[in-house]
């Protein structure tokens, strides 16, 4: 993000578009999620970092952090204001709820998905899709989660389900996948 504010010597003012954050994933321009507070390297003009108080904000969970630049006093004074992305993988980070079993029905059986990830209640639509694979006859059926692109999740997370042929006790036998009359 571009940001806000400036830090001046006097002589020099830093604009925020100066300053230059490195992240530990370049592919995404973000840091990466892992329980504990992401910050990234800052570079500043050349100017050595022991010249500024860098604090961070809402810097642990996946979504927008915030980065404030202080001047020391010493020689500089103002404060610039950056945002920067902090993404996690569902791969390693996500976490699909358990799934009741599902009683066979003959179709497609789809049942709603609740995700988590890094703390975060995940929204179906915005930050992921759903697939559904071998969830028609009877066993196990696999759910997938995939990130959407413009969410700060990346990766897939991948659930089971069962589908069987009980229902409140009972069991259904006898079903066949057409019927001719």
């Amino acid at each position: 993000s571009e940001g806000t504010g400036s830090i001046s010597d006097g002589t020099t003012t830093i604009a925020a578009s100066d300053i230059i954050l490195g992240y530990d994933n370049s592919a995404y321009d973000c840091m990466m999620y892992n329980g504990y507070e992401r910050i990234p390297t800052v570079s500043i003009n050349g100017i050595s970092t022991n010249e500024f108080i860098i604090t961070a904000s809402n810097n642990v969970r996946p979504g927008i952090a915030t980065l404030m630049i202080t001047g020391r006093g010493n020689n500089f004074t103002g404060t610039i204001v950056k945002n920067y992305k902090i993404k996690a993988d569902l791969s390693s980070y996500g976490n699909i709820a358990a799934i009741e079993d599902q009683v066979y029905t003959g179709y497609q059986i789809t049942p709603h998905v609740t995700v988590t990830c890094g703390g975060n209640l995940l929204n179906q639509g915005s930050d992921y899709t759903v697939t559904y694979l071998n969830n028609t006859n009877v066993g196990k059926a696999t759910v997938m989660v995939n990130a959407t692109s413009d969410s700060y999740y990346i990766g897939t997370a991948t659930g089971n389900f069962n589908i069987s042929n009980t229902a409140g006790g009972m069991e259904i036998t006898g079903y066949a996948s057409s019927y001719t009359y």
